[in-house]
């Protein structure tokens, strides 16, 4: 299929059909696209009937995971709001429809508030959240776990509550931040099929030196591949590198 005006987007099957959630463009409208041949033809989000979600802001998100929970889809989204620059005007949210709605009816999807950065989280070393993830955690609450941009180790990640009704997003900083090794860069977080826990694979810091010492920010460091395991969404283990290369600067394994 060639399908045109597609970026930042998630496939995956409901009812069997397929789909596609993303946005329109760099920086664009929240839309979706339902294909019922198994994605040789797609449908058109040209109105807000036919998947064009969201209009009023710039949208911004990632490969990231579309979960069923509760009756209700949910998938992450972030606006860029005022509308300039990287990461520093990026706003955290989530988007959720129930189970049976038409998913290409704009009206069916819920938003909750989008939540701003706050500079200062951090001791000030807090430059943007992005690429969020929609997580069952473990008391049954949908969270929206997030890359976090900072200049330093130990890289971080942070933990979004939504409520049940997807309409209110809510941080607190003192818990929600998490120590996550390749949280600086996109991840996806899934959970064990079998109930043990969460798996992400990630593009860790394997050498701590190289961001001290070269001074690099974690952010530009993708050589190491790592698979890491959680059993409580907050503390994550390494068991397995997957791939490597000693070049930093031309090589790297990210967006798995």
């Amino acid at each position: 299929a060639v399908i045109q005006g597609q970026f930042w987007s998630t496939l995956f099957v409901h009812d069997g059909a397929l789909y596609l959630i993303g946005t329109d463009k760099e920086y664009g409208d929240a839309i979706i696209r339902r294909s019922l041949d198994t994605g040789s033809t797609w449908t058109t989000p040209t109105n807000s009937v036919t998947g064009l979600l969201r209009t009023e802001a710039e949208y911004h998100t990632a490969p990231t995971p579309v979960i069923v929970h509760d009756g209700r889809l949910w998938r992450a989204f972030e606006q860029r709001n005022p509308p300039s620059g990287w990461g520093v005007n990026f706003r955290a949210g989530m988007f959720s429809a129930p189970v049976n709605a038409d998913l290409l009816v704009a009206t069916n999807w819920t938003t909750s508030n989008f939540l701003p950065r706050n500079p200062a989280w951090l001791n000030g070393q807090f430059n943007a959240w992005l690429e969020g993830n929609a997580v069952v955690a473990p008391d049954g609450r949908v969270v929206d776990v997030l890359r976090v941009d900072t200049p330093d180790l130990p890289e971080k990640a942070a933990i979004v509550s939504v409520s049940a009704d997807g309409r209110t997003a809510s941080f607190d900083p003192a818990t929600g931040f998490i120590d996550l090794p390749g949280g600086a860069k996109k991840f996806t977080i899934r959970p064990d099929p079998q109930g043990q826990g969460y798996w992400t694979i990630a593009s860790i810091v394997a050498n701590a030196d190289e961001v001290s010492q070269r001074k690099l920010s974690p952010g530009s460091i993708r050589n190491t591949l790592a698979l890491l395991h959680s059993d409580d969404l907050k503390t994550w283990e390494m068991r397995r590198t997957l791939l490597y290369h000693p070049d930093l600067k031309k090589r790297g394994f990210q967006y798995v």
